[in-house]
């Protein structure tokens, strides 16, 4: 069984390497994932394609963090595509910029801090509103009614559905195409005819979805798909969880990334501080603080740092986005159910070295 079947989780800055492995591993754990992201575009639709693949549901949704009224816009959309329903919140999104303090600036100072601070509490906030509601965690049960087909474009998931006999079915056939929205907008079906294609909305207007995958119903109809029998179980329930991606300099910050550290140890701070206020309403706040994470260049970038990671690490090796899925699932998952306010430290043993 599938450590997340029948959630629901938005994932943060999807489209980089931390965000991309988290979102994978929500997807090969049976969760549907709306991947946000700012800027890459064709990356989030990339990582589309690839959590479709694998059997999952996925849309990707753009939007700057940095403003308060588009994280809130971001998390609506992504509870309506979920049809109503937010389990899990990912706060992946951030900014790492280096500059020493006598070069920095207010506006530097405040880019930082609205980047990885403001957006984390103005998504959980909304999120919670969500959660809060009973759009939050799945209980037992299995079962699935028709497939989904809104607005002409496909939104498929595996069959098997959500405990109380709401599931959603494989409807409209096998074929599977991930959405892209870049804004607010009232989509408008373009077809449900055989092919694969991603459907885009652009924002501020009208857009348009293509449908995809044979079998779809017509644009702007309802297309049925093979359910797999009466729901079972518990059904939704009231509650989720949040996780934010904060870092190890959140204890240990590095020169040059005074702004950095101090939004991450303030990451942790809200994580602690959500736990206590939103525990009545059933929902998890936690952090994951990755050490230093493998990507494309980064030893041609920063050899010494490299080396030196590697001389201090305890598992020999650098961290991959993999290891942090691993723990952003764990803690999403019914395992974490009483672990809450917890900042699980993911730095192959760098954090436990002894300095003298």
């Amino acid at each position: 069984m599938t450590l997340l079947a029948g959630q629901v989780a938005l994932i943060t800055g999807a489209s980089g390497g931390v965000g991309r492995g988290i979102a994978l591993r929500f997807a090969q754990e049976g969760a549907q994932v709306a991947l946000h992201c700012r800027t890459g575009v064709e990356a989030a639709r990339e990582l589309a394609r690839r959590v479709a693949e694998s059997g999952s549901r996925a849309v990707v949704l753009r939007a700057d963090l940095s403003r308060p009224d588009e994280c809130r816009r971001l998390v609506r959309e992504a509870a309506e595509w979920g049809g109503g329903r937010l389990t899990t919140l990912v706060n992946n999104a951030g900014v790492q910029p280096v500059q020493r303090l006598e070069a920095m600036t207010a506006e530097d100072w405040r880019t930082v801090v609205d980047t990885n601070l403001t957006s984390v509490f103005a998504c959980t906030q909304a999120a919670a509103e969500v959660m809060r509601g009973g759009g939050g965690e799945v209980g037992g049960g299995s079962g699935g009614a028709s497939g989904a087909v809104r607005g002409g474009g496909l939104r498929v998931g595996p069959g098997g559905g959500l405990g109380g006999g709401q599931g959603v079915g494989s409807g409209g056939g096998p074929g599977l195409g991930p959405e892209v929205r870049s804004g607010g907008g009232q989509g408008m079906g373009s077809g449900g005819g055989p092919g694969r294609g991603p459907g885009i909305r652009p924002g501020g207007g009208q857009g348009v979805e293509s449908g995809v995958g044979p079998g779809g119903g017509p644009g702007g109809g309802q297309g049925v798909g093979p359910g797999v029998g009466p729901g079972t179980g518990q059904g939704v329930g009231r509650g989720g969880a949040v996780i934010h991606i904060a870092s190890v300099e959140a204890g240990m910050p590095a020169e040059g990334h005074a702004h950095y550290s101090a939004s991450k140890a303030a990451v942790v701070a809200h994580a602690r501080a959500a736990a206590r206020e939103y525990g009545a309403w059933g929902i998890r706040v936690n952090t994951v603080s990755p050490g230093l994470i493998e990507r494309e260049g980064l030893a041609e970038a920063w050899p010494d740092g490299v080396r030196r990671w590697r001389e201090a690490v305890a598992v020999g090796r650098l961290g991959r986005p993999e290891d942090v899925g691993d723990a952003c699932v764990f803690l999403a998952s019914p395992l974490a159910s009483w672990i809450t306010g917890h900042d699980l430290v993911v730095d192959g043993g760098v954090s436990a070295r002894t300095t003298w």
